[in-house]
């Protein structure tokens, strides 16, 4: 399912599988993960609750960020990427917050708008790719 913020795959690949391969996948588009929240270890440590395995994942790529902070310092707001891999069933389920209608819907001016423009299809490809599906043409 397709919604307009977000871009989704399912994968019958499991969990640690489909994040092992996003974060192969965004290495090689020039993307890092600055920070990997593991949400079902946080609430069974923090509260105690069982939930099945879900992470939060930030990326970012320095030379995108750079831009975008040159063009408006308070496109720091929407920075970094966010991907959600949380298991599903026998597989899981990978969700990306799409920059282009991110920042639309904050009317950034058009600059930061090519920029969110060619950030989307990278980090839609390394979605793709890590579960495994084969690639949209838009």
């Amino acid at each position: 399912m397709e919604r307009t913020v977000a871009y989704e795959r399912h994968t019958p690949l499991g969990f640690a599988e489909v994040l092992s391969r996003l974060g192969s996948e965004l290495q090689a588009r020039g993307f890092g993960t600055l920070a990997d929240l593991r949400v079902h270890q946080i609430l069974k440590e923090k509260i105690g609750v069982e939930r099945p395995p879900m992470a939060i994942l930030e990326v970012c790529s320095p030379r995108y960020a750079d831009r975008a902070l040159t063009i408006e310092p308070a496109s720091a707001l929407f920075l970094p990427c966010k991907i959600v891999v949380r298991a599903e069933g026998a597989g899981a389920r990978v969700e990306l917050l799409r920059p282009r209608p991110l920042m639309a819907m904050f009317e950034a001016p058009p600059d930061l708008l090519r920029v969110a423009e060619e950030v989307e299809p990278l980090l839609v490809a390394a979605v793709d790719a890590a579960a495994g599906a084969p690639a949209r043409k838009d």
